[in-house]
Formats: C-alpha cells, structure tokens, sequence
C-alpha cells in the first residue's frame, strides 16, 4: 500500500522526534523495507533501537497471496507480539494456527516466532513488536497466547467510567510486557502527566488526542505511532466528539537492570 502525494504542496510533516526521548510517527513518513522474512509484503519500521527504543515495531501490509516465507522472529530470546488491524489472516506459531481477524492478537514465546498468511480477497494491515525476552530465575517463559481484543472485557482505567482498558496479556510473572487497549472517551484524560521508566509504544486505533511528550501538546490522529522514552512526562486528553483508542505496550514484572 502507498500513500497518495500532492506533488503541488510544499513538502510538510507532522512527525516529532527527539532521538532517545520521543516521536511521533505519522502515516505518511516511514518508507518501505525489504524484510527477508517476508519480501512479498510493503514493511515500514516505526521503531528501533535507532531512535532510542528497547523493542523494534512493524507496520505490514499483505496483499492477497501475500505473508512470510518463512518464521520471523525465531531467534533465540526474542518475543513477538502480532496484533491485526485489518483484514483476516492465518497466523501460525509453532504448532499452534489460528484464523484471525481485526483487533486480534497473538504473543509468541521466546524464540518461536511467527508466520502469517493473507488467503483473503483484502489487504491485511498488521502491527508486530519484536524484543529480547527478560527470563526470570525460577519462572518459565509463557505459552502461545491468541485472542479476541473486541472481546476482552474492558476494565475501569485510573477508576473513570469514560477510561477504560482491555488487558490483552495476563498479569503472571512469567509476561514480561503489558500489552493493552486503552479507550477514552469525549471528555476524559489521564488523571496525571506520567513519568516513569518503563517505554511505551502506541499505536492509535481510533479517534483523535491531545498528548502531552515531555512539554509539548501534540495532536495525534488515527493510524499515528508513538514512542515514549523513559522518564518522559505523557499524558493525554481526548480530542474531539469520539473516542481515542491506542494499542499500548511496556515492560512489566522486571527489576530494572543495573
């Protein structure tokens, strides 16, 4: 998939990036790769180690026909999170398949990885979240984890019936990252500005925010990428008359390393 370019408008962008701090990614900005993993699909990278981030995000589109050729993310220690957000795909882990449509999702173990397939007529649209596991003595690393997103039961955020989150990862020891949908609704915001050590990585599902990346107020829209650093003041009010969703991650369950 491309995005369209008026050659006739002065060349603008609504990307911010502070390397090592934050960055907002817009849809139109990223470029495509050739992944070897899957050279039939337009690939953009959203997030690397480049920009400061401890994981590495993926925005992949798979025409018809289209998908990995072979696992991706199979290597040792590292965990992959695949959530879809468009379209139907086969989504195989290990020996584990399942059939799997929007707002979907599935969490592979360490050094497992993923394959994917379209055997639809539509394009699929998929985010991936790749990162290097944090065993923890004494703990095994968890199983193949598929699930419904839409059908996760939303949760009172910060105790506000216009906040709520869907937990996508269960709350063991054995999950190192919180992976979670968060809904605001017209009218609701974070009860404080955030600032603690552990990254995030959003993806906005619907709606529109103002968001708050360190000391600026930042507009952000349906299909926009951020990374926050750690430490990072970030906070949001909901923008608009709908809701603002956001797929959300961070590490959880680990002491900070020294």
């Amino acid at each position: 998939m491309e995005y369209k370019i008026d050659q006739e408008e002065i060349l603008t962008t609504r990307a911010k990036v502070k390397k090592g701090s934050y960055a907002l990614v817009p849809p139109l900005g990223p470029v495509t790769n050739r992944i070897p993993e899957m050279v039939s699909c337009s690939v953009y990278i959203l997030a690397a180690k480049e920009l400061g981030a401890d994981f590495v995000q993926y925005l992949v589109y798979a025409e018809p026909g289209c998908g990995t050729n072979q696992v991706f993310a199979g290597e040792e220690g590292i965990e992959v999170f695949v959530f879809v957000l468009e379209g139907n795909v086969k989504l195989s882990c290990g020996k584990n398949t399942y059939e799997a449509q929007a707002h979907d999702y599935l969490s592979a173990p360490p050094g497992v990885g993923v394959e994917f397939i379209n055997h639809s007529e539509k394009t699929v649209k998929l985010l991936l979240q790749t990162r290097r596991y944090i065993f923890l003595d004494g703990v095994e690393a968890p199983p193949v984890l598929f699930g419904k997103g839409d059908q996760v039961k939303p949760e009172k955020c910060d105790g506000k019936d216009n906040n709520v989150i869907r937990e996508l990862i269960p709350d063991k020891l054995s999950y190192d990252i919180q992976m979670s949908i968060i809904t605001f609704y017209p009218g609701a915001s974070h009860t404080f500005l955030e600032c603690h050590f552990q990254e995030h990585g959003l993806y906005c599902l619907e709606g529109s925010a103002s968001y708050m990346l360190s000391d600026t107020w930042t507009l952000i829209k349906k299909d926009d990428f951020l990374w926050v650093g750690a430490f990072i003041p970030h906070g949001c009010y909901c923008a608009g008359n709908k809701p603002f969703s956001y797929l959300y991650s961070k590490v959880v369950n680990r002491t900070p390393a020294l």
